[in-house]
């Protein structure tokens, strides 16, 4: 664990070749899958010191793909394959030979019970008869892969280090919404799945992954359409009775813009029973559900939403939160680390990061020595 005090800034050096073993930060950027062709795409994965220095990992691309931190190891799905970067940039491939994946869900990946399994969900297909869905889950360690098709739509995912939780909704009425909990088995997989959910609207929009909160709920934040506005709400679901639903209004959004959407899946957090999340403006709040208080902790510094969100995303780690953006109408890339009261401790530019990116979009990020 790297302490930082004061604010500290660095600066890009493209000739040092950066390791894993030695790197802060990894920033997955990829294709969208409407721009590929025939299947094909690619990825750039990009390895950052503290330094500012960055090593570029050109794979095939997986639009909405997660980086998953696995053992010392990080972690790259493929549309037919996993690879397994190890500290040296060595790269292991284990190849799935029925298993396609075409894109992701949104960083629906984690580890579960200590480090002992790695899992990730993607979408897949509707079925031949175009009257359900067939996603995907990966699973595995050290040496073993497995896969098995899972015959849902699904909105949203999650874990609690235990078991892998995600919410579908039905095929014939998107209102009405199903709850899943999936045990990894070794090579095989238990889930139960229950109702728990008949929305009143049909434009319900999920912007956060499932997190857990405290030791019976997982909550996660959505947005329902009311007329003219969008009311950002916050729901809590008790994971052993899931009708038992929480529900508190955030607050209110024109409705007629997107520039509040959230950055990336991974904008919620918890952190001493206080839900942190972060909207598509820079402001991070903080939300106090016994008292069902929101309040505004701070704003990013030296930011303004614009058209452009290609490159935006945040993280959360313990107490800090971290903010990869590229600065308007120029080549340079920043990476900052706040204090969840709104400090800013550290930040680093990077130049010369779109030679490698270029029209790619940025869909994970994850800090590996926060």
């Amino acid at each position: 664990m790297m302490a930082i005090a004061g604010l500290l800034y660095g600066c890009q050096k493209e000739k040092e070749q950066v390791k894993l073993g030695d790197a802060a930060a990894a920033l997955f950027f990829s294709t969208q899958l409407s721009h590929e062709k025939f299947g094909s795409g690619r990825s750039v994965t990009l390895l950052v010191d503290r330094a500012g220095n960055y090593s570029v990992h050109r794979h095939q691309g997986l639009e909405l793909n997660g980086l998953i931190f696995f053992r010392n190891h990080l972690l790259i799905h493929q549309k037919h394959s996993l690879l397994v970067l190890d500290e040296n940039n060595a790269v292991r491939k284990f190849a799935f030979d029925q298993c396609t994946a075409p894109g992701g869900y949104g960083q629906s990946s984690g580890t579960l019970r200590d480090g002992r399994w790695h899992y990730a969900l993607f979408n897949y297909r509707f079925t031949e008869s175009m009257d359900g869905y067939i996603s995907q889950l990966r699973w595995g360690d050290d040496n073993r892969q497995f896969c098995r098709p899972i015959y849902e739509y699904i909105q949203t995912t999650g874990d609690d280090g235990e078991f892998i939780y995600f919410i579908s909704n039905e095929h014939k009425d998107p209102t009405r919404m199903h709850f899943h909990k999936i045990a990894i088995l070794g090579d095989e997989i238990g889930m139960d799945e229950s109702f728990f959910w008949q929305t009143e609207h049909d434009g319900i929009f999920f912007f956060t992954n499932l997190v857990p909160y405290g030791e019976r709920e997982l909550a996660f934040i959505y947005a329902e359409w009311n007329g003219a506005f969008a009311d950002l709400k916050l729901a809590l679901i008790d994971k052993k009775n899931p009708v038992a639903r929480r529900t508190r209004f955030l607050r209110r959004y024109d409705g007629n813009t997107t520039e509040f959407y959230f950055f990336n899946r991974k904008s919620l957090h918890v952190r001493d029973n206080i839900l942190y999340f972060v909207d598509g403006y820079g402001s991070v709040y903080a939300f106090h559900p016994e008292e069902n208080r929101l309040e505004k902790k701070f704003q990013f510094l030296d930011y303004r939403r614009t058209a452009r969100l290609q490159d935006e995303i945040v993280h959360f780690a313990e107490d800090r939160l971290y903010f990869f953006r590229q600065v308007p109408d120029s080549d340079r890339h920043v990476l900052e680390q706040y204090t969840l009261d709104g400090e800013r401790t550290w930040h680093l530019s990077m130049e010369g990061l779109d030679r490698h990116t270029g029209s790619l979009i940025a869909y994970d990020f994850v800090m590996l020595d926060p």
